[in-house]
């Protein structure tokens, strides 16, 4: 019987409120030449654009100011989670899938594979990068917590099957 990667969900994008015009972006120069580094004043619309981007700044900061996930997280405790639920240090990726009707999904996938094979493709250095790599990424998202509780409670074991 096979076994499917454990998947603990992430985060789900949906479609926005947002025109998805084509526009060209330009660097927004300062007196002296340099570029600035605010995010709003990075990016400028080409004088011929006629969008108005304060939609997208008011969904960014409602974003910024509701993702209360805790304390962030890091690839060495990301590794101490995994290794205390399921005694080997498996793999960890984030995994993007789109259903039949255009909704992506975003999963923290658990793999069945751990560094201590002899066939790992990774080296123990770059199994760090990865799991510093995937803590970014869900502390970014504002999920730390929710992956914290997740991988705690969990009570299936990594492997591959059809359904997770």
């Amino acid at each position: 019987a096979f076994q499917a990667p454990t998947t603990l969900g992430v985060s789900t994008f949906e479609p926005s409120a947002f025109s998805r015009k084509v526009c060209s972006f330009k660097p927004v120069r300062g007196d002296d030449g340099t570029t600035s580094r605010g995010r709003r004043s990075l990016i400028k619309m080409a004088d011929d654009s006629d969008i108005d981007m304060s939609a997208f700044f008011a969904e960014v900061e409602k974003r910024e100011e509701s993702s209360g996930g805790g304390e962030a997280m890091d690839g060495p405790e990301l590794r101490k989670l995994v290794m205390d639920k399921w005694q080997y240090p498996l793999d960890t990726r984030i995994v993007r899938r789109r259903d039949a009707f255009g909704k992506q999904t975003v999963w923290l996938e658990v793999m069945w594979k751990h560094l201590w094979e002899q066939s790992f493709p990774l080296t123990e250095e770059e199994y760090d990068a990865q799991l510093d790599a995937v803590a970014w990424y869900i502390t970014e998202w504002g999920k730390a917590d929710y992956v914290r509780e997740e991988i705690t409670n969990n009570e299936k074991a990594p492997g591959l099957t059809v359904n997770g």
